[in-house]
């Protein structure tokens, strides 16, 4: 008899009592637990797992903002501008102090081609946070943002704000809004710190 047993216990584990490829199930999953999922998933360009995740976490917690953030940047990347947009939404309508869904709502300004909306974005994100970096990928930080703001001033004409950015960016870059050739100058600098910021 207790041969059998034991031959039983090693086929229950063997097909599908915990063993093979099913993950164990999650014990009492929460929002924040979720989202941390997504975001490990989002940090691979799994960006299917993290949607999956993120919404997972908002049917347990609709009003938890990190999920709606990381929905949004999952947009993002999916260059979902829109969707973008309506996710950043959500999560700063929940919490209006969530920096990575302010510096993702910039770039989903700029995807939709609305200057008013990047420069006032991008400036109250700066002085709200003048050292902003995406918790989630270090690559997109302040000097970022600066640049689309400063782009969407050039569109606008708002030199004050242009120089203001473009004096942070690279100081002591000469440009005189009397000049002739300043819009040039201005684009030509631009172009030369898209790369670089």
């Amino acid at each position: 008899m207790r041969r059998r047993c034991g031959a039983w216990l090693l086929a229950l584990t063997v097909l599908g009592c915990g063993g093979g490829s099913n993950p164990p199930p999650r014990p009492n999953p929460t929002a924040a637990g979720l989202t941390a999922e997504g975001w490990t998933s989002f940090a691979t360009d799994s960006l299917d797992a993290a949607a999956a995740r993120f919404n997972d976490a908002l049917a347990l917690d609709a009003g938890y903002a990190d999920a709606r953030t990381g929905l949004g940047w999952v947009a993002l990347r999916r260059n979902d501008f829109a969707g973008a947009e309506t996710a950043f939404a959500a999560a700063l309508s929940l919490d209006s102090t969530a920096v990575d869904a302010a510096g993702g709502s910039v770039v989903a300004a700029a995807g939709l081609d609305r200057p008013m909306e990047v420069e006032s974005r991008g400036l109250a994100l700066l002085a709200a946070a003048p050292g902003f970096a995406f918790a989630h990928d270090p690559g997109f930080s302040a000097s970022d943002v600066r640049w689309l703001t400063a782009r969407a001033a050039l569109d606008l004409g708002d030199d004050a704000v242009l120089l203001a950015q473009l004096d942070v960016l690279a100081p002591g870059n000469g440009l005189d809004p009397a000049a002739a050739d300043f819009p040039e100058r201005v684009l030509a600098l631009l172009e030369s710190l898209r790369d670089s910021v």
